[in-house]
């Protein structure tokens, strides 16, 4: 009964923070995905509550491999590339920080820590584009649960950290050193997240049957090429062949264009973010991984520090440099709250496409860098 319960849980607490979001202002300004994450560490040490953690790794893994493919669906990279100007220039400026910070930090711990080069890897994925690609790259080499779950606690002690640091006085920081922004009022390429709320309560429905039906053929699809290819499934291919397929995916004008397939990727991030939480154990976090939180620690904040003066140097403006590292340490999810608390409602697009891109190349980047450090 009580696996029952959490599998109940986990799937339908999101439907109900998301139904508050529309009615409640703390709500939507705190976020439906920090809700989640709150709920399900708060569920994990609750001393009394004896959860399976089975459960909500089994969860996990299912939630994010078919939420990769549909939040690349309404993405239009190669549009948004040709026009993005110094907004992709910032994010690759924060692509190339957590590199350098993720290697450098490897070498200091490698000998104390065995883990360090997958480590390195997961870190690099998840500054990129966010916590669905630091667990692709944890699944894809294999990574043992105990070691995912403590980089995963860090994480999310940090990230809260950093989003308060945002949510606060981080617009009148960078602006010491950093250009305003400059209204771009034309209209802006890049992704188009079609609104779910121009259709009917039935079309909608049919649309989200249709693209989880999509997500499931790409999934079985992965599966089967590293079949024929290593004979067995490999990770490492599924995660590689799932991004591949949802980025090929999102140039069907068809497929890009279905209403309704960014809001099912959030819902299955919103599960996923609710089952990694219930995951985060603090005492075991406490106890048992100090040097991996010293290690997640300095790889974080050395890479936004580093981007920050690299931003500087190309003279980019603070609301697009706070954006893209919205989008580089959280993803998609975080942009709409962080674009209302800088009062810039230009960027969203910015930051939304950048966080998807994020997704689509933070899993190559993350297990390209762990595979040479290996």
């Amino acid at each position: 009964m009580m696996i029952v319960f959490q599998v109940v849980f986990v799937v339908l607490f999101p439907a109900l923070v998301l139904y508050l979001e529309h009615r409640n202002k703390l709500v939507k300004i705190i976020s439906p995905i920090v809700i989640c994450y709150a709920t399900g560490i708060i569920l994990a040490n609750l001393p009394f509550l004896n959860l399976d953690k089975n459960v909500y790794s089994e969860v996990s893994v299912i939630s994010i491999s078919l939420a990769i493919p549909l939040l690349l669906f309404n993405s239009n990279v190669l549009d948004w590339v040709n026009h993005a100007g110094k907004s992709i220039l910032s994010y690759i400026l924060s692509v190339f920080s957590v590199v350098v910070s993720a290697v450098f930090f490897y070498y200091i711990y490698r000998n104390s820590i065995p883990e360090a080069w997958r480590i390195s890897g997961m870190l690099i994925g998840v500054y990129t584009g966010g916590t669905p690609n630091m667990s692709a790259i944890g699944m894809a080499f294999d990574t043992p649960k105990e070691v995912y779950v403590l980089l995963n606690s860090s994480d999310v002690v940090l990230g809260s950290i950093y989003f308060i640091f945002i949510i606060t006085f981080i617009k009148r920081l960078l602006g010491l050193f950093l250009p305003d922004y400059k209204s771009n009022i034309q209209k802006q390429p890049g992704l188009k997240v079609e609104s779910s709320n121009k259709i009917s309560k039935r079309q909608l429905a049919l649309n989200i049957i249709i693209v989880l039906m999509l997500g499931v053929i790409i999934l079985g699809l992965a599966a089967w090429i590293s079949i024929t290819i290593k004979g067995d499934i490999d990770e490492t291919w599924v995660i590689l062949v799932l991004t591949t397929l949802g980025i090929a995916a999102s140039f069907i004008k068809k497929i890009q264009k279905i209403k309704g397939s960014y809001e099912t990727a959030f819902y299955l991030l919103l599960i996923f973010s609710l089952s990694i939480g219930a995951m985060a154990n603090i005492n075991e976090l406490l106890s048992k991984s100090s040097d991996l939180f010293l290690y997640t620690t300095f790889v974080m904040f050395t890479s936004i520090v580093l981007h920050y003066i690299l931003a500087s140097i190309f003279r980019i403006d603070r609301d697009t440099v706070i954006i893209t590292s919205t989008a580089a340490i959280y993803g998609p999810a975080f942009i709409g709250p962080v674009a209302n608390v800088i009062k810039n409602k230009e960027v969203i697009v910015t930051g939304i496409t950048m966080g998807l891109l994020g997704y689509a190349i933070g899993n190559y980047i993350g297990i390209g860098v762990a595979m040479l450090l290996r």
